[in-house]
């Protein structure tokens, strides 16, 4: 059993608050685009939702598991994606 982390009890800082929604419409943006050129179809609304949800994810889960603060775990998700973005492209 793990132990509960300190942080578990506080809300979330404003960065935060404002980070993972700009993140969630930059990802969905990147992905959105990606899909266009490789001649998908879709609305830009179904792609946010699924670019939302999987950042949402991956940041409370990255936050949880490495006992970071909610911001942090935003960036790093951005930045990790970002360059998982660039890695598909070239």
């Amino acid at each position: 059993m793990r132990p509960q982390s300190s942080h578990s009890s506080r809300s979330s800082p404003p960065a935060a608050v404002v980070l993972v929604p700009v993140f969630w419409l930059v990802q969905g943006g990147v992905l959105h685009a990606a899909s266009a050129l490789a001649d998908g179809e879709g609305a830009f609304a179904d792609t946010l939702a699924v670019a939302g949800w999987a950042g949402v994810i991956r940041t409370y889960g990255l936050a949880d598991a490495c006992d970071l603060s909610l911001g942090s775990a935003a960036t790093v998700v951005g930045a990790l994606t970002a360059l998982g973005l660039v890695f598909e492209l070239f």
